[in-house]
């Protein structure tokens, strides 16, 4: 909360070898405002929600989907135990910059999940990719916050005809002049792949769409048979018809293929 504090701790375990325990602060907030990060000086220790493998037997959907699974609340007897050490911090909540910019109820998730998106079809990504890589399931896949789900397509595109598109050096391309780089690590948002422009469908375009979704099934099919299998030459098919769906000059297809490392 008070970035500035930094340089004094900085001092003080300089001159007097004092040790800090130091919580709550964001680091991209910290980052932004130029603070003293201690470099070389700060462990950084992160207490994640309990997961399924560790409650084992006691792992509870419902629970966990409705109040998270945070050591101190799942440990709470039941849910009126939960409601009652919500109501408690009612002030601190409502308070929360992400409820007063939502219309989200004080003691709800900024973005609470609906069950049926881990059900169906979807195309699935990470929110910190080594490279862009766009994933597709078609069978139960639950996952934390930092998974991002694409689902129900709207008018007449597929899922396969959009994940084609999105692992394309078009789309790498994109993302890496549209998103944040840190190191080798690119970082995806919500934003950004609601933003990335899909063709629409046209008679025009239709047979390149079928041509794309053709090679988008056999590159599943592969991966499912083996996973470590080389499709690079099937994906190299698909970044050609993703050129021609954009109507690119060679001179345009040149300047992608030279500035991604897919």
């Amino acid at each position: 909360k008070v970035p500035k504090i930094l340089n004094l701790v900085h001092k003080i375990i300089e001159e007097k070898k004092i040790l800090f325990a130091l919580t709550g602060s964001s680091a991209r907030k910290l980052k932004r405002g130029g603070a003293n990060l201690l470099a070389g000086r700060a462990l950084i220790y992160t207490m994640h929600p309990l997961t399924h493998l560790e409650l084992k037997e006691d792992f509870n959907l419902q629970r966990v989907l409705s109040f998270g699974s945070l050591p101190f609340t799942y440990a709470l007897p039941n849910e009126d135990s939960i409601k009652k050490y919500l109501e408690s911090k009612k002030d601190r909540l409502m308070n929360r910059a992400q409820i007063k910019r939502s219309k989200q109820k004080w003691h709800t998730l900024l973005w609470p999940r609906n069950e049926s998106m881990f059900e169906k079809e979807a195309i699935v990504t990470s929110y910190r990719p080594d490279k862009t890589s766009f994933g597709y399931k078609d069978f139960s896949f639950y996952s934390g916050t930092d998974t991002y789900y694409v689902t129900n397509p709207k008018e007449s595109y597929t899922l396969k005809y959009i994940l084609g598109i999105l692992n394309s050096f078009i789309a790498d391309t994109w993302f890496y002049n549209r998103g944040k780089i840190k190191g080798e690590i690119l970082e995806m948002t919500g934003d950004n792949i609601e933003k990335f422009p899909i063709p629409k469908i046209t008679k025009e375009n239709r047979k390149l769409v079928e041509q794309i979704e053709k090679l988008v099934d056999q590159i599943l099919l592969a991966k499912k048979e083996n996973k470590d299998i080389d499709t690079n030459n099937l994906e190299s098919e698909i970044d050609q018809l993703v050129y021609k769906l954009y109507d690119l000059t060679p001179e345009e297809i040149e300047i992608i293929e030279n500035s991604t490392k897919k």
